[in-house]
């Protein structure tokens, strides 16, 4: 089982919860990440339990890429997810599945080929602001094919099984923290068959690896001040000789270079006569206009964040499903 931040993740298949190899935890970026044994046309679930932080939170499911519904918690207590739901009382579970022999395919708009073999948990802390209508059904991307790639097996989705019946709001919400709006806590789960893992010398963890990044050091001169006393200057090269020019030479520049002034101040004043006296603002195209309409946004990353949708839309089969695109 994974757990950081007041949150613990782990998947289960037929009932048993698949033990984590290599776990490893980065601190910084606040995501841990895992390999798990998967073993082809098995059903697997998504758990996740709040220990207790007293603050809502949403989370989202990322199967190679495709989103799926997650779940809100409201500051403690646990849940899961199994499987995408495809109408008002239907879902299709996940299952692990093989990858097809198929070369050439063009790959899935709904999948996300960067994070092929990987299930992703986000969890997000929340303000909850009032209800929400439920979204439209997703629709299922097609199987991944080529194992000429380095993946033997992908996310499949069994057949359709009844669930519980579509609720008919959900809640909107906004970040619990507006100073940081990304996820609260990432949890990685990476699956392999067992034979890969095996191959690749993974053990079962039974210590948490700290992923460590370099140290961000502040810029300083001060050593090239100290350098630049010992370095001595160099001498300073005397005047260049003369160069004798014919008279006829020296008639022809500057006969060019009149013209050529002449030429520049009829342009000048033409221009300012046509257009008018331009302010600065308008000689350089990456700043921001000054006659732009005041209610004008200068700055899309001030009004809208791509990775924190401000209307988010969620699968209501229970009050607590979520899903909308952009998540990742």
């Amino acid at each position: 089982m994974l757990n950081h931040r007041g949150f613990d993740a782990w998947i289960t298949s037929d009932g048993t919860e698949l033990p984590e190899y290599e776990v490893a935890v980065d601190e910084e970026k606040h995501k841990v990440t895992c390999w798990i044994a998967s073993e082809q046309g098995k059903t697997f679930v998504v758990n996740w339990r709040d220990t207790g932080t007293k603050i809502d939170s949403a989370a989202y499911i990322s199967l190679d890429g495709f989103k799926v519904a997650g779940y809100f918690l409201f500051g403690e207590g646990a849940t899961c997810r199994t499987g995408v739901r495809t109408g008002p009382s239907a879902e299709r579970p996940f299952t692990f599945a093989d990858v097809d022999d198929g070369k050439g395919a063009a790959p899935d708009p709904g999948v996300d080929p960067k994070q092929l073999g990987m299930i992703v948990l986000k969890i997000r802390q929340i303000r909850r602001t009032g209800g929400y209508h439920p979204n439209d059904f997703p629709s299922i991307p097609n199987p991944t094919k080529g194992k000429h790639r380095i993946y033997e097996m992908r996310v499949g989705y069994g057949s359709e099984t009844t669930t519980c019946s579509q609720h008919e709001s959900t809640w909107s919400f906004e970040p619990y923290d507006k100073q940081n709006r990304g996820a609260f806590v990432t949890f990685i789960f990476r699956y392999r068959s067992q034979e890969f893992l095996d191959a690749q010398g993974l053990k079962i963890s039974n210590a948490v690896k700290t992923v460590k990044h370099p140290p961000k050091v502040a810029a300083s001169f001060d050593v090239f001040d100290s350098r630049s006393t010992s370095v001595p200057l160099p001498v300073t090269p005397g005047p260049s000789p003369k160069r004798s020019v014919s008279k006829r030479l020296r008639r022809t520049v500057s006969a060019a270079t009149a013209r050529k002034s002449q030429k520049t101040s009829e342009g000048s004043s033409a221009s300012s006569q046509s257009q008018g006296a331009q302010p600065d603002y308008h000689l350089d195209d990456d700043y921001v206009s000054k006659d732009a309409p005041a209610d004008t946004p200068q700055d899309s990353q001030s009004t809208t964040n791509s990775d924190y949708p401000t209307n988010p839309m969620a699968d209501a089969g229970d009050p607590t499903f979520l899903n909308f695109d952009n998540l990742f």
